[in-house]
């Protein structure tokens, strides 16, 4: 139980709060080996790498996780969960905004120093921003940018004492059509 099902679910239970919803969330079997696929099976039920006849993205990403957005996920309690981040780890997230006021949110927990390399390819009539918050204070951890062309931004994990809740956020500047998030943890 993943992402939108998984909160609430949680709600009754006197969850209402993201750490303490994000302490549950942790006991719910992610582990080590896979934890993009196990996160995204439980939340589309699809897991599948991309194949050598995917020429359209200048990375081949032959061994991550792939899924698609599922809406509604415009805020973060709606947020789609991908599961907890570890080094080696890497998934595809394939999206879209569907008018300028649309916004993407994805929830994932980072439980060790890591970098995250991510790229946002996009269609060419979307103008499109990425930002990624602290999930339990909302506070900026960084902002990759904007723009009609390609974003790409390394966002650090370095020294936190605590796993953190983080909410990736992809909303339109102008224009709206579908776009690529890929997200390698090094």
């Amino acid at each position: 139980m993943e992402g939108t099902d998984a909160l609430a679910a949680l709600a009754p239970l006197g969850c209402e709060d993201r750490a303490t919803m994000r302490a549950v969330q942790k006991g719910q079997g992610m582990t080590r080996s896979g934890w993009w696929w196990v996160g995204i099976l439980m939340l589309v039920g699809v897991v599948s790498g991309c194949g050598d006849d995917d020429h359209d993205h200048h990375h081949h990403h032959h061994d991550c996780g792939q899924s698609r957005e599922v809406e509604p996920n415009n805020t973060p309690r709606t947020a789609n969960f991908l599961g907890a981040a570890f080094r080696g780890d890497c998934a595809v997230v394939v999206g879209s905004l569907s008018d300028p006021a649309d916004v993407d949110t994805y929830h994932f927990l980072v439980q060790e120093r890591l970098t995250l390399a991510v790229t946002l390819d996009h269609s060419a009539e979307l103008n499109i921003a990425l930002r990624f918050l602290d999930a339990d204070t909302g506070d900026l951890i960084q902002d990759c940018g904007s723009g009609g062309g390609q974003i790409v931004c390394d966002v650090r994990f370095a020294g936190h004492s605590h796993d953190i809740a983080v909410d990736a956020i992809v909303t339109s500047v102008g224009g709206a059509g579908s776009y690529t998030l890929t997200l390698e943890a090094q």
